[in-house]
């Protein structure tokens, strides 16, 4: 949810795009994409944190 604030910008999440400000202006971004993470990648990880303790 976006909210407009005293100053009058915009800022938060409105649908798919994330608004913002940078160096004083509003920013409107797409928000990105999901991956989908591979079986080896979530194996890999599991080990790596039984071991790392």
């Amino acid at each position: 949810m976006a909210i407009i604030d005293n100053k009058g910008n915009i800022r938060g999440k409105v649908g798919p795009t994330i608004t913002r400000i940078v160096r004083g202006k509003n920013i409107m971004q797409t928000t990105p994409s999901q991956h989908k993470k591979h079986e080896n990648t979530l194996k890999q990880a599991k080990t790596f944190g039984g071991i790392s303790i």
